[in-house]
């Protein structure tokens, strides 16, 4: 099964870094640039793995974490972080 990467991140070119990186080795790839978003997009995608910023507008990552955490099939996550 092809990995199914949601990368929630606030940095539009950190989160364009991260997607060309991961895209080059096959990975699909769905991008949010904040907790509601990361929501909704994780309902359409249904990821296999996250990598979440945990500093995001509005609303911490952890939130998106728990979120996430509490899916079944729970995908694997990566908290991130510049602090």
């Amino acid at each position: 099964m092809k990995m199914r990467l949601l990368i929630v991140e606030d940095d539009a070119d950190f989160a364009a870094a991260l997607s060309r990186a991961m895209d080059r080795r096959g990975v699909e790839i769905a991008v949010a640039h904040d907790a509601d978003e990361a929501r909704t997009v994780a309902d359409a995608f249904v990821p296999s793995h996250a990598v979440v910023d945990l500093k995001l507008p509005g609303e911490s990552g952890l939130t998106v974490v728990a979120a996430l955490a509490a899916r079944s099939p729970a995908p694997a996550i990566v908290v991130l972080t510049g602090y």
